[in-house]
């Protein structure tokens, strides 16, 4: 019926399988192959929209002038794809505790440093870039839309990215394992 039911359907037997299936060594080569298949099929994701980005910004008008009239929606959806991602995760990090005394007994409210850093984490890729390439041809808005998904992954990997470790060790994290 559908091929993507198919494949959820296929990903749900083997995973709740695997372990009677397949030996430790087995699933080890496996992780390992879907690692470099997923960092690939990535790669190739970036290619396809740097590809694709010329002919997008010569649809939206070429020049400088009309890409600049561009920027500050961009540049909203950036403000409101980063703040976003704080706004959810601050209060849900703290409010089930708040509401709960068990919870807090069990899993006391973490330091602020730990929420901040898990929002600023918060960078966009593949799936942003997927749904805006999988949007059809004739979809009104879609240039746009394309455009602006390719400036909020920009931003939000390089300045994020770049930005994440110095973040973490301002606040003096280390891995806890």
């Amino acid at each position: 019926m559908s091929g993507v039911l198919s494949t959820v359907t296929c990903g749900l037997v083997m995973g709740s399988k695997q372990h009677t299936v397949l030996s430790a060594a087995t699933r080890t080569q496996a992780g390992a192959v879907w690692e470099v298949v997923g960092f690939i099929l990535e790669s190739l994701i970036f290619v396809l929209i740097g590809l694709s980005l010329r002919g997008v910004l010569t649809r939206l008008g070429g020049s400088w002038h009309a890409i600049e009239s561009l920027m500050p929606a961009a540049l909203a959806t950036i403000a409101a794809v980063i703040l976003s991602r704080f706004l959810w995760i601050i209060p849900a990090t703290y409010l089930p505790r708040a509401l709960s005394p068990s919870l807090r007994r069990v899993d006391p409210y973490p330091p602020f440093s730990i929420p901040v850093v898990m929002s600023w984490a918060g960078m966009r890729g593949v799936v942003s870039l997927a749904a805006a390439l999988a949007l059809p041809q004739d979809f009104p808005g879609r240039d746009f839309i394309l455009a602006t998904t390719f400036a909020v992954i920009l931003v939000t990997v390089l300045v994020q990215g770049a930005t994440l470790g110095p973040l973490i060790g301002r606040y003096g994290l280390r891995d806890s394992r």
